[in-house]
Formats: structure tokens, C-alpha cells, sequence
């Protein structure tokens, strides 16, 4: 700062230096000037005389007045080209030299007598200015030495000091100190000056520190904040039970979650070195990345399924969800993957459709099975009506007896459609699993043959289930038979019985099965086995592995039904060339144990005649009926449908013994309505139903308990005439 005070004002003392000894030359050349003219205004006429004359005393006086003056060097006066008179001495090398003709007026003319040559030094007024110039320079240093320290002395005093102090303070600053504010120790007990530059500085530097401060708090907070959503996402992360996972552009597998390491039992560094999956192999593929040039962040890309193996050995269905990552720029630079385990919704969604499928054949089966069932109904009724009027014709009733066989047969099938479509009414009552497999022994090895060895295992503890044991005993020669089948070269059948519990975990795979105890039965052969295919199909009807001829294929479909039917369970599992082993689980029964009777009930014909109203809307079946029942004594009132029912009851009350009724009847109005409406205006009433598809009574055991009982369809004439009478000697109304 020094050298640039004394450098500008060195310059401004030349510059100003320069022009006034400029100045000075010019007014010393003018000075010499006019000194010249003026000697030749004054001085050159009275000279001129003097040389006319030749006065050489006065001549050389006046020429020593004008060499008085120190700027004259040398004069001198020339006459015919000749010096006359001369005063001073050239020495000079610059100089102004200036003639001036000497003109003498003689007789009225001018005449030119000489002339007057005077020499003027130049060098003189040099030296005299340079003399004075280094004066004024030197002056002017030590002025300017002067000025430039003493303002150096003032600005380091009021400001150079205090920029020596920002300085200093400005080095010192670290802003990961706390750090105090910036004073300057100046006008400290001014308080009413005013704000200058330094204060502005002060003022600008400790609201920048102070800014940086308040920035510093919250990047801190910031990054507190950072890391603690760090923290928690990744603890979210690790805590999720979703398999997850980082993708880079690469297609490198960058993160995994420790739910990922626990499903496939490898560490973090073993999961990063393999390559990232099915689909995401290599770089992120040109057409994931297009995908995702309208896609937000947090918007999945695509979904995946596919299995994988667990590190128990299992094979799980996971679903993939992949999400893209984009930097600032839009630009997509990575995948993350959760993967969710979907076995169990996978295994409910093949087990819906499964159980749709088989609910769409059980009603088509059961609405078959009740149409059939009343054809069968006219066949049986007509086959006995047949059977009382042939008389003692032995072929007749040869042809006869191979009909009702036929018909016993054809109702057998319907009854396993029914059983199938969950339609056939069950008598379920607590019975003794262990007793009934056993009294089954006799007549399975018989079934079996000899090249089957049947082996009974029977569990301890509580072995009832509250079932129907007479469906239950033709479920367990249905499959008895049928891996019978599954062993043309002989082998083992094991029955074997136990107490076993459903858990949650197992019946949330089924829709249809609620977890608790149940009694087990499991028939295991060792057998050919099933394929995976062939399991998926063997519970439904008509489907079988048998030649044409030797299996309906309602074998398995009626056990499937009955259990169902009971709120059991059936699984089955196979190996091929391994066996087959079905499982039936049983509800498990809390009341006493009743002694099996089989002892069937006969009647004879009606002695005392009783009228019957019966309500059909089948015009043939009602004509059966009302032939049997004439047969045996009975009077009939016919109705084709419940209002026309109704109104014979209000019109004729107290002409019929008994209500007989369909159940599916049309114009809204089913054998139960009637019933209802029946008691509900006449409560000692009785009525007997009946039905070829009996899951439309939705409460059997209620109308029991009201005295209300049920026929079947098909129904031979017996078991007609049993069921008449046992209704007729009911005592309904203490029951209602």
C-alpha cells in the first residue's frame, strides 16, 4: 500500500513537475522575445545613427546595456559583411539568434547600413530549470514521504489494525466451535457514532458467522434426522418378515434384509456374491428402463412369481414387487425387490377353485340324484304294486326280484351322488371307532382275498366321533376296495385309529375345515400310488384309474361327501410305486356311546283305515304313492302343491290323520313352509316329509325334535308303511 501511495504521488509530482517547467521555458523563451523587440523598438534607431556616424564610443555602450541582460550572450554588429562591434562570448550550443537590419534615413531614403545580430542562451535557461527541478523534486519526495507515512500512520492506526484483527478473527473462525462474536476495539464508549465501513464489515461478518451457525444447527439436526430415518428404515427393513433386497443398474444384488438370510439360510456375503435372480440377471434390461419413464418413485415396475428354495428344503411361491430407484435426474439406477411368501394364499386359491369345482358337481350330481330319485320312487313303487297282483308266477317274480335289484342298485348310486354333493340324510350319533373297525375285520378280509394281508391298528384313549356309523362303514369298504385295486399283486392294507389335532396353521389352507381334536382313521395300502394329477381329480364323481366296467368312480367321491358332510376332513397322500395312505378326520364326540343295533323294525298291514293328505307335485310319483298307500289300507286326499294343501286343510280339518309332503315343491311355497304354517295354526298336526335331495331340510334334527319326520326317496313300501305308522303314534303335541 506504501509503494502505491509513493508511486502516485511521485507521479503526480512529475506530471506536475513537467508542466511547470514547461511553463517556465515558455515564459523564459517569451521573456527573451520580448526583450528582443523591445531593444528593436527602442534601441535600433538611435544604433543605426550611431554606425552612420561610426560612433564607436556610443556603440559599444549601448551594446553593453543589451549584453546586460543574463539571457544576451553575444552581440554583435556586421557592416559590408564585416563585424565592427561585438559584446560578449559564444559558448552556448543552444541558443536563439535573431538579426535585425540597421536602416539609416538619409535625404528622405532609407538606406541599410549594417545589421545587429544578438545571441540568446538557451543552454542557460536548461540549466537554470533543471536547477530547479531537481529542487522541486527533491522537495516533493520528502514531501510526498511524509504524506504517504503519515497517512500509512493514520490507516493502520484507524483501520489497517482492525483489518489485521478481521484477518485474524476470519483464520481462527472453525465452525464446529462455538465461536463468540467479532468487536473491534475502537469507539468504545461512543455509542452515538455513527455506523462507518468497519462497523458494515463487522456487522456483514458476524451475521455471515451467524447464518453458518444457524446452518451448522441444522445440518446437525438434519443429519441427526438423517441418521435416526436411517436408523428406523433400516431396523423397518430388518424387522419385516417381506424378503428384501437392493438391485443396482448393474443387475448386482447390493442389500439384503435379514429376513431374506433367514429364508434361504445364507449369510449377507453370501447372498451380495450371487447373481440377483430369475429376473434380474446382468444390467437392468432396456425395456425395464423404458417401463419406467412414466413411472413415480415408489411405483412398481413389475411383478414376478416364482419358487424358491427355502432353507428347510421347501419349495415356497414368492411374490416379487419390484420398485424403481431414480437419482435426481429421473433417471432409473436401481430395483428394490420385496418378495412376499404367497405359498398359503397359493394353496387357499387352489384349494378355492377345488372346492368351487367340487361344488358346482355336487349340485349338478344332487339336482341329478333328486330327478332320478323320483323315477326310481315310480320304478320301486310300480316293481311292488306288481309283486302283490301277479299272484304265484314264478317266472314273474324272478323278473321282479332282478328288478328291485336293479333299482336297489341305481338307488345305491344315487344315494353316493348324494353323499358326494354333501345332499343324503345322515343319522349321526356318538360311535365307538375302535368297535366299528373291528366288527368291520370279518368282512374286509373276505372283501380283500387272500393275497392281502389286513392289518388293524387301533389308538388308545377317545376313539367316538359323532358320525353316522352305517355311511361310515361303507366309506371305509369303498376304500378298502379301492386299494384293493391299487394292489393287483397283493400287499398290506393298514387300518389304523387315533386321536389327532388340527391347528391353525394346517386349516387355514382349507376353507371348509375348522381346527380342534379329531378322531383319525387312516387307510394305508402299498399299493401302485397316484400321481400328482391323478390326486387332484379323485374325489370327484365317475373319475377312475379302473378299465371300463370295473369302477363307477363314486367310491371316493361318497367318502369325500360323507366326511364333509359329518365336519370332518379328508387328505390323502401318495407316492407312486410307494402306496397311498387316506386320512379321515372325524369330529370327535362328547356324548355317550349308544350299543349298535341293526335290528329293522316290520309292519304289517293297517287294521284301523286313516286318511292321508298327500301333497306332490310330480303327477306320477303322487299316483305311485297314492296306489301304495291304497294298497295298504290308507285313504287319500291329493294335493299338487302347498296352497292347494292349505286349503284342503282349513276347508276339510279333521278328515286326515296325517300330512305326507314333498319337500321341493313349486310357487314358493317348499314341504317345509307347509309344515310350518301347518303347526303354526293346528299344533297337534302330524306330517311326515319326504325328499330325493334332502339338504334343502336345513334343520333335520329341529323338525325331529317337533315330531316332523323324514323319508327318503326312493322309499320302498315297507319302509313307507314303517314310517307312516311311527309318525301316526307319535304324541306331536307335547313335543310342540
Amino acid at each position: 500500500m506504501a509503494m502505491y501511495i509513493i508511486l502516485f504521488s511521485s507521479m503526480i509530482t512529475l506530471l506536475s513537475t513537467g508542466l511547470q517547467l514547461i511553463l517556465e521555458y515558455r515564459n523564459s523563451i517569451e521573456q527573451i522575445e520580448t526583450e528582443l523587440a523591445t531593444i528593436e523598438n527602442s534601441s535600433l534607431s538611435s544604433l543605426s545613427q550611431s554606425v552612420w556616424v561610426a560612433d564607436s564610443v556610443f556603440i559599444e555602450t549601448q551594446l553593453d546595456g543589451i549584453s546586460a541582460n543574463p539571457e544576451f550572450e553575444y552581440l554583435m554588429i556586421e557592416v559590408d559583411g564585416q563585424i565592427k562591434w561585438a559584446s560578449g562570448e559564444r559558448v552556448s550550443t543552444r541558443v536563439i539568434e535573431k538579426t535585425f537590419p540597421l536602416v539609416f534615413q538619409y535625404k528622405q531614403q532609407q538606406q541599410t547600413i549594417g545589421t545587429l545580430t544578438i545571441i540568446s542562451s538557451v543552454d542557460n535557461i536548461l540549466n537554470r530549470l533543471l536547477a530547479r527541478l531537481l529542487v522541486v523534486l527533491l522537495s516533493n519526495g520528502v514531501k510526498t514521504f511524509f504524506v504517504a507515512g503519515f497517512m500509512l500512520i493514520v490507516f493502520q492506526r484507524f483501520i489497517g489494525r482492525h483489518l489485521n484483527d478481521i484477518t485474524l478473527f476470519i483464520h481462527a473462525y472453525d465452525p464446529k466451535d462455538n465461536n463468540e462474536k467479532l468487536v473491534l476495539s475502537r469507539r468504545a464508549n461512543d455509542k452515538n457514532s455513527e455506523v462507518d465501513e468497519l462497523d458494515e464489515v463487522v456487522l456483514a461478518l458476524n451475521q455471515y458467522m451467524a447464518e453458518i451457525e444457524l446452518q451448522k444447527v441444522e445440518r446437525e439436526d438434519a443429519e441427526k434426522a438423517r441418521l435416526k430415518s436411517e436408523s428406523l428404515y433400516h431396523n423397518l427393513l430388518e424387522q419385516q418378515s417381506d424378503l428384501i433386497s437392493y438391485i443396482d443398474k448393474f443387475g448386482a444384488r447390493t442389500f439384503v434384509n435379514t429376513a431374506f438370510c433367514r429364508f434361504t439360510g445364507l449369510s449377507v456375503k453370501q447372498l451380495l456374491r450371487q447373481p440377483s435372480g430369475n429376473h434380474h440377471s446382468g444390467q437392468i434390461s432396456q425395456g425395464v428402463i423404458e417401463a419406467s419413464v412414466n413411472l413415480t418413485p415408489g411405483q412398481p415396475i413389475a411383478e414376478h412369481e416364482y419358487e424358491m428354495l427355502r432353507s428347510d428344503g421347501e419349495q415356497r411361491w414368492i411374490l416379487w414387487t419390484d420398485t424403481g430407484v431414480f437419482n435426481d435426474h429421473g433417471e432409473l439406477i436401481g430395483i428394490q425387490a420385496v418378495g412376499r411368501d404367497i405359498s398359503e394364499r397359493k394353496a387357499l386359491e387352489t384349494q378355492l377353485r377345488h372346492s368351487q369345482k367340487m361344488e358346482v358337481i355336487g349340485q349338478l350330481t344332487g339336482g341329478v340324484a333328486h330327478d332320478f330319485n323320483n323315477l326310481l320312487g315310480i320304478m320301486m313303487g310300480n316293481t311292488e304294486l306288481l309283486g302283490d297282483t301277479i299272484g304265484e308266477a314264478e317266472n314273474a317274480h324272478t323278473h321282479i326280484i332282478s328288478l328291485t335289484r336293479a333299482i336297489d342298485r341305481a338307488s345305491s348310486m344315487t344315494k353316493r351322488l348324494l353323499a358326494f354333493s354333501r345332499q343324503q340324510t345322515l343319522s349321526p350319533k356318538s360311535t365307538a371307532l375302535n368297535g366299528l373297525v373291528l366288527g368291520l375285520e370279518d368282512m374286509l378280509v373276505r372283501t380283500l382275498g387272500e393275497m392281502i394281508e389286513l392289518k388293524v391298528h387301533l389308538g388308545p384313549g377317545n376313539c367316538d366321533a359323532m358320525i353316522d356309523p352305517n355311511e361310515l362303514d361303507s366309506a371305509l369298504l369303498n376304500l378298502a376296495i379301492n386299494a384293493r385295486d391299487a394292489m393287483p399283486e397283493g400287499g398290506v392294507l393298514t387300518i389304523e385309529t387315533s386321536n389327532a389335532t388340527l391347528n391353525e396353521k394346517y386349516t387355514k389352507r382349507y376353507d371348509d375345515v375348522s381346527a380342534g381334536d379329531y378322531i383319525k382313521i387312516d387307510v394305508r395300502d402299498t399299493g401302485t400310488g397316484m400321481s400328482p394329477d391323478i390326486m387332484d381329480n379323485v374325489f370327484e364323481p365317475f373319475f377312475t384309474t379302473k378299465e371300463f366296467g370295473k369302477g363307477s368312480g363314486l367310491g371316493l367321491s361318497m367318502v369325500y361327501g360323507f366326511v364333509k358332510q359329518s365336519n370332518g376332513h379328508v387328505a390323502v397322500s401318495s407316492e407312486q410305486g410307494e402306496g397311498t395312505t387316506v386320512s379321515l378326520y372325524l369330529p370327535v364326540s362328547t356324548e355317550k356311546t349308544e350299543a349298535m343295533e341293526n335290528i329293522e323294525p316290520t309292519y304289517d298291514k293297517v287294521t284301523g283305515r286313516k286318511t292321508i293328505l298327500l301333497v306332490e307335485d310330480d303327477q306320477e310319483v303322487r299316483e305311485i304313492a297314492v296306489r301304495l298307500l291304497n294298497a295298504n289300507g290308507y285313504s287319500v286326499i291329493q294335493a299338487q302343491d302347498g296352497q292347494q294343501a292349505l286349503d284342503i286343510i282349513d276347508q276339510q280339518l279333521g278328515k286326515f290323520d296325517l300330512i305326507f309332503t314333498d319337500v321341493v315343491m313349486p310357487n314358493n311355497m317348499s314341504g317345509i313352509d307347509l309344515a310350518e304354517k301347518v303347526i303354526a295354526k293346528h299344533i297337534n298336526m302330524k306330517i311326515l316329509l319326504t325328499s330325493g335331495y334332502p339338504e334343502t331340510i336345513a334343520d333335520h334334527d329341529n323338525l325331529k325334535a317337533l315330531g316332523i319326520e323324514l323319508i327318503a326317496k326312493p322309499y320302498k313300501k315297507a319302509q313307507l308303511i314303517a314310517a307312516i305308522e311311527r309318525t301316526l303314534a307319535l304324541e306331536v303335541e307335547s313335543l310342540r
